[in-house]
Parts: structure tokens; C-alpha cells; sequence
């Protein structure tokens, strides 16, 4: 197919673009990154693992409600303000980021004094949570509503500085600062509670001062002090899209909490905060493979999106590597250290969270193929399947096997999510995943960490924990080494994903 009239895309250098984006988002989001897993190891430290679970259900809970809260406004307000301003209506802009503000602020409100009374609703094992840990982790429902509709009028800017700064790595180290406070304080999980708590609200409202600050609420003209009622009315179906994703999020926790002891939420809760880290990082290698396929699709170039597409999966494989050999090869040595002896059991959860990412490394990046193609419906139903299906294997599995069941049936619906995606490619598409020379090429990266391993198994006195984990550590990192160097030197030498050609 010949290229699309105005699109080049010849001069889209697959390795120069992908690389560069991942190493600047990687490094951009290591605050956060580092910030969300001290939490998980400072409250590890302190609480045993049934007061850790009442701690980290009431944040689940919180997060859910916070962001649900914002009624899809990240979204609506995000298109609706870019709309505005490239009709050249800047007033009318402005009302749409107030009517967000303000109506955010209400339905925050409503979440955080409506939380901690949950226990009262019943909800199975739910009722357990102590209020005065659902009241210290309330005030971040408020803050999470203002700050994703902060996050949808900056998107509509065209800001990414701001979120960067002041929610992603700003937030993060101010809920860590709370929570390293009331360790200091020698607290009980209700402080804990309330440290998280309060740096999440000042974290989102550091982020709607940067919005203030920048003039995106100021009234420039009288006819912009009405609220924006388009805005209102565009909000029912994107309210549907944000309970849908929330409801992946923190699908595990919830209903870990509902069908298993807080002790067992607790156990699950420090493997999970090892198994978020490789989401994370592997969020770095997609920032620019949805636009370069997106192009790509565009353009007709069907040789140059498959070659995307196995080197985006190459890299985010080399990235998570490092994470990921540990989790799979010593995970019970990665807890210990981490998050303490009496945290050990956790090992077995964490294996199989990060054997479910595993299988979706392995597929790659198959949603934001299809979205490129133009088929986000099969996106939704892909998320919306293996949402339900981990649901189902919770109620089967967890009853019987705790915090390993809700493991195991993660790691199904991640293998599932990835195996969907792979289903519905196109043949082209299909043969790139499951080219036999590219898939042992990546397999590759995995084999000095696991020849460690095999060989600290193998050995006949049992090593320290410490020494098995830097091991594995160290051969793994032979996985990122040469394709982070790739990536710093482009990000340095100034070829940003966004600079146009």
C-alpha cells in the first residue's frame, strides 16, 4: 500500500524514537516508581501483615472511590478543552476547566465522607476495616478527584510537565514522606492510614496550583462564568470507561479483601507492590509505540509497524528484566529483603504475578496494535473479558489458596489479556510475535540470571539471601545494559519522540 500524501514514514527511526521515549519516560517516572514500593516496604516493616492488609484494602478502596469520583473528567475535559482552543475559544476553554474543577470537588467530597462508613454496607470481609483507617486514608478520594480532572484540563493544554512534576513524582514522594512520618511516630495502621492519606490530597493539590499558577481557571471574558453543561453531558460514557479501568486496577485487592482475612490481603499486598513495579516499567517502552504504529498504520508501511513492534517488545522485555528475573527466580529471597523474614510466604504470590507478566511480555504490545488499527472495541472487550474472567478464578481459587489464589488468577488473566490480543492480529502482525528467531533472541536476555540461579540451587550449603538476590540481580542487568545505553544516548542527543520532522 503506498504511503498516505504528507506522511514520511521513512524518516521514523523505530530504534532512535522507541529508545529515547523509553529512556526519558523511565527516568521521568523513577520517582514515582521508587516512591510507591517504599511505601509498600516502610508499612511492611512496621505492621504485621493483617493490619499491612487493612492498610492497603482502605487504600484500594480510596483510590477506586477517588477516582471514580471524578466522573471520567480526565477524558472529557481533556477533549473538550482542546476542542475549545482550536476553535479558538479560549473563554469558553477556561469554563469547561472550572466546571471540571468544581464539579470534582463535589462528587470528591461526597467519596470522602461517605468512606468511612463503608464497613457499614456489609460487603463480606470488607466490614472488617477499622473506621479509623478508612477515615485517615479519605481525604485522598478528594484529592484524587481533583487531580484527574487537574490531569484531563492539562492533557487539553498539551502539558506533560506538570504531571510529571507535581502529581506523578511530587505526589508520590509526598504520600512516602507521610507514610515514613508516622513510622517515625511509631504509629498503628490508623496513622499509617492518615500519612498515605494526607500526602496523596496535598499531592493532587500541589498539582491544581501548577494549574492555577499557569492560568487554565482564569475568567478572561463575562461569558465564561457559565459552567460548561456540554461538559456534563459528555460524561456518562467516559464515567463508564473509568469504572471499567478502576475495576481492573484494584479488581485484586478488592476482592481479596471481600474473600480472605486481612492477613492474607496483607501477604498478597507486598508481592503486589514488587509485581506493580514491572507495570511500570513496562509503561516506559509504550509511550511511543501507539503513535509510531499509529503512523505506521497510516502510511501503509506493514514492514516498518512489525519491525516497531518487535523492537518496542525487545525493549520493555530488556527493561523489565531486571525486575523480573528476581521475581521469578528467588522471589522468597526479593520479600525477605524487602519487606522482612515475616514477609517470606509472599515469595509463591509474587512468582506467579510475575509469571503473568511474563506472558504479557511476551506478547507485547497487542492493545496498542489493535487501537492503531482502528479497533479499540476489541480492546474493550479484551479488557472487559479478562477483567471478568480474573474475577471468576477470585471466587474459585481464593477461598482454597488465599493470597496465592489471587495470584494465580491474575497471572490467568494476564495471559489471557496478552493471548487475546495476539488472536486477533492480523497475520502480518502475528508472524512478528511468533517469528522463532526473534522469540529465542528475546528469551535470550533471561539466561545469565537463570544460570545463576541454577546454580545457587544446585550448591550444596544454602547461601545467604542477600548474596542469591545480588546475584540474580547482577546477571539480569546484562538484559538492560546495552539497551539502556542505546536509549540514554539517544534521549540525550536530543531525539525526543514529539519533535516533529
Amino acid at each position: 500500500m503506498a504511503a498516505a500524501p504528507g506522511i514520511r514514514p521513512s524518516q521514523e527511526n523505530p530504534t532512535t524514537s522507541l529508545e529515547g521515549s523509553a529512556a526519558g519516560v523511565l527516568l521521568g517516572s523513577g520517582v514515582a516508581i521508587a516512591s510507591a514500593l517504599g511505601v509498600r516496604v516502610a508499612m511492611a516493616r512496621f505492621l504485621a501483615p493483617d493490619d499491612l492488609g487493612a492498610v492497603l484494602l482502605a487504600i484500594a478502596v480510596t483510590s477506586f472511590a477517588g477516582t471514580v469520583a471524578s466522573c471520567g473528567l480526565r477524558s472529557a475535559s481533556a477533549r473538550r478543552i482542546a476542542e475549545r482552543l482550536a476553535l479558538r475559544a479560549p473563554a469558553e476553554a477556561e469554563s469547561a476547566a472550572r466546571t471540571a474543577l468544581g464539579f470534582s470537588a463535589a462528587t470528591g467530597l461526597a467519596a470522602a465522607l461517605l468512606i468511612p462508613f463503608l464497613p457499614r454496607l456489609g460487603l463480606g470481609r470488607l466490614g472488617e476495616l477499622p473506621f479509623s483507617v478508612l477515615l485517615g486514608t479519605a481525604p485522598a478520594a478528594l484529592g484524587l478527584s481533583f487531580g484527574v480532572a487537574m490531569w484531563g484540563i492539562s492533557q487539553g493544554h498539551g502539558d506533560t510537565r506538570g504531571r510529571a512534576l507535581f502529581r506523578d513524582a511530587g505526589g508520590s514522594a509526598l504520600r512516602l514522606a507521610g507514610v515514613v512520618a508516622a513510622a517515625l511516630l511509631s504509629g498503628g495502621p490508623a496513622r499509617f492510614a492518615l500519612g498515605w492519606g494526607v500526602g496523596s490530597l496535598l499531592g493532587e493539590l500541589s498539582f491544581v496550583g501548577y494549574g492555577v499558577r499557569r492560568g487554565w481557571l482564569r475568567r478572561s471574558a463575562p461569558a465564561s462564568v457559565r459552567a460548561d453543561r456540554g461538559l456534563l453531558r459528555s460524561l456518562p460514557p467516559f464515567l463508564g470507561m473509568t469504572l471499567i479501568n478502576q475495576a481492573a486496577t484494584w479488581l485484586d485487592i478488592v476482592l481479596l479483601g471481600a474473600l480472605a482475612p486481612l492477613a492474607a490481603v496483607g501477604v498478597y499486598g507486598a508481592a503486589q507492590g514488587l509485581g506493580r513495579v514491572l507495570g511500570q516499567v513496562s509503561d516506559s517502552a509504550s509511550h511511543r509505540f501507539l503513535p509510531f504504529a499509529s503512523a505506521a498504520v497510516a502510511a501503509g508501511d506493514e514492514a516498518g509497524l512489525a519491525a516497531g513492534y518487535r523492537r518496542s517488545r525487545q525493549l520493555a522485555f530488556a527493561y523489565l528484566w531486571p525486575v523480573l528475573g528476581p521475581c521469578l527466580l528467588c522471589p522468597q529471597e526479593l520479600v525477605r529483603v524487602a519487606f522482612g523474614a515475616h514477609y517470606e510466604v509472599a515469595g509463591s504470590a509474587l512468582r506467579w504475578l510475575a509469571a503473568g507478566w511474563l506472558a504479557r511480555s511476551i506478547a507485547g504490545y497487542t492493545e496498542e496494535a489493535l487501537v492503531a488499527r482502528g479497533r479499540a472495541a476489541q480492546v474493550f472487550a479484551i479488557t472487559l473479558g479478562s477483567t471478568v474472567a480474573t474475577a471468576a478464578l477470585f471466587f474459585l481459587w481464593v477461598p482454597r489458596w488465599g493470597a496465592l489464589g489471587a495470584a494465580f488468577a491474575v497471572a490467568a488473566g494476564q495471559t489471557l489479556r496478552g493471548a487475546a490480543g495476539v488472536a486477533l492480529f492480523d497475520r502480518p502482525l502475528r508472524r512478528a510475535v511468533l517469528a522463532p528467531v526473534d522469540f529465542a533472541r528475546l528469551l535470550g536476555a533471561a539466561a545469565p540470571a537463570l544460570a545463576v540461579a541454577l546454580g545457587f540451587a544446585v550448591w550444596p550449603a544454602a547461601a545467604p539471601p542477600w548474596l542469591v538476590l545480588g546475584g540474580v540481580v547482577l546477571a539480569a542487568l546484562s538484559a538492560a545494559l546495552g539497551p539502556a545505553a542505546v536509549a540514554l544516548r539517544a534521549f540525550v542527543g536530543g531525539a525526543r519522540p514529539d519533535r516533529p520532522q
